[in-house]
């Protein structure tokens, strides 16, 4: 999950320095841009902290909203502003399909067409990459590729394929060695794909 955080740190200020092309990639420079945009949220240290990979997948999110609403708030017009958000949610949307496309997904119709092309009027809204992350848990949760390892302090180990829910009551409520039990990590769960 390091990786994941230090890849992404570095694609953010990428997305940062796209926005003074004219300046040359140093960590002054970076600073310059996010004080020309008021950009007061941490992204380092907020994805830097992440524990789980849900918070990293809402870190993530917050990050890029973050930085879409100081943009939106900036100097041009209103055309230029919501071309610049646009170009940030379209990079992002295609990260979060290249990352769904390398975990070897396969998608259901309705998915790739979203997948394909999401709604113009979706990519000017800087809550967009929010929407953007439900949809990939929706899609891991579906296909049971990575999305139990969002809460890594939860004791899945008896929820192998779902199976547990073909057991009696009485063993689904009884209590593991951890004190958790199979049907409350699955509501859980329920609880971390919902959110």
């Amino acid at each position: 999950m390091e990786t994941e955080k230090k890849e992404f740190i570095e694609y953010l200020d990428g997305v940062l320095y796209n926005l003074r092309p004219n300046f040359i990639r140093m960590p002054s420079n970076l600073a310059k841009i996010k004080k020309d945009l008021s950009l007061e949220f941490d992204y380092q240290t907020e994805l830097k902290n992440a524990g789980t990979k849900q918070e990293l997948e809402d870190r993530r999110a917050k990050s890029i909203k973050a930085i879409c609403e100081k943009i939106s708030t900036t100097g041009g017009s209103d055309t230029d502003l919501v071309e610049r958000t646009k170009k940030i949610n379209t990079n992002f949307f295609q990260k979060i399909v290249q990352e769904i496309e390398k975990a070897g997904i396969n998608l259901e119709t309705t998915e790739k067409d979203w997948l394909t092309k999401p709604p113009e009027s979706e990519l000017e809204k800087a809550s967009f990459a929010r929407e953007l992350v439900k949809k990939k848990k929706t899609i891991l949760w579906k296909n049971n590729s990575g999305s139990l390892d969002f809460n890594k302090n939860i004791n899945y180990t008896t929820m192998t394929n779902y199976k547990f829910l073909a057991l009696p009551k009485e063993k689904r409520l009884s209590k593991g060695g951890d004190g958790t039990t199979p049907l409350n990590a699955f509501y859980h769960s329920l609880y971390v794909h919902n959110l």
